[in-house]
């Protein structure tokens, strides 16, 4: 659909890059929080700092981000929707993660063992 001259393609790969590295922020900045899958992690703690205080899941954010820059930057039909694509399904997970996150919750709130499990996206006290 289009090209991008030398300019364009430097600003465009920073912008991937800044996407990628705003993922990994928020994987270096749980430490030993995170984990692949939804788990309880003894002394767990809510997370609202560093790019959890900026948005709600930034580990989705940068990968949608670098995936959908990358669409436009190849400048193709196939590629715009393929990255598009892409990205609505991290997207419907990353929603799928956290209603299964306060399921889970709200399950052992119920059964009264008051045990929480922490979500590889933990997220602030903001209610949203």
């Amino acid at each position: 659909l289009w090209q991008f001259g030398s300019l364009g393609v430097y600003v465009l790969a920073c912008l991937v890059l800044a996407g990628i590295s705003f993922t990994w922020w928020a994987r270096i900045h749980l430490g030993r929080f995170w984990s692949n899958a939804i788990t309880h992690k003894e002394g767990h703690q809510v997370i609202d700092t560093g790019p959890y205080g900026l948005v709600r899941h930034p580990i989705y954010t940068g990968l949608i981000a670098g995936m959908l820059v990358t669409g436009i930057a190849v400048g193709t039909v196939t590629a715009m929707l393929g990255a598009a694509l892409i990205s609505l399904l991290v997207y419907v997970f990353m929603g799928e993660s956290s209603r299964r996150s306060h399921l889970e919750r709200e399950t052992r709130e119920l059964r009264g063992d008051g045990r929480e499990p922490v979500n590889t996206e933990t997220v602030s006290g903001n209610a949203s």
